[in-house]
């Protein structure tokens, strides 16, 4: 059987995203921002390995470039656009607190785990929403580990 999910369209709150209520008593929230290719549910099975009944929140990156949804533009040769992170990470940042405000969450329960280099640096950067935000974004050209996995991706 799936993973039951609840997608709400873009208008709603900016992004294309899933959103999947905790199973257990558990104020436990992890945002999974997916890389370069993936959407918004690339990352829910890992999401639910690492941390079986918290609620999981899932965005599809806003930038649709080259044929692959990202959450910031890069140069050709593959440096971040500044500018255009700057804009991406406070879109994020709204989507986040307004998506805590509509399902009920606390931002200082919010975990985030990032896949790649797009969202690993978004991780980082989400920090800012909440200062006791966790996040769980080691780039390793390919893998995310959490300190909480026995394995790794």
């Amino acid at each position: 059987m799936g993973i039951r999910t609840r997608k709400i369209r873009k208008k709603e709150l900016g992004f294309i995203h899933n959103f999947i209520p905790s199973t257990k008593r558990t104020n436990e929230v992890i945002l999974l921002l997916h890389g370069t290719g993936g959407d918004e549910k690339y990352l829910l099975k890992i999401g639910r390995r690492i941390s079986p009944g918290a609620a999981v929140l899932t965005p599809r990156g806003n930038v649709f470039d080259n044929g692959s949804n990202r959450f910031c533009l890069r140069s050709p040769d593959g440096v971040f656009d500044m500018a255009d992170l700057k804009l991406r990470t406070d879109e994020l940042a709204k989507f986040i607190r307004n998506a805590a405000k509509l399902y009920k969450f606390d931002l200082s329960r919010l975990s985030v785990i990032g896949y790649s280099n797009g969202a690993s640096r978004h991780c980082k950067e989400v920090r800012s929403i909440s200062p006791s935000t966790t996040t769980h974004a080691r780039d390793t050209s390919r893998f995310v580990i959490h300190p909480r996995a026995d394995y790794i991706w």
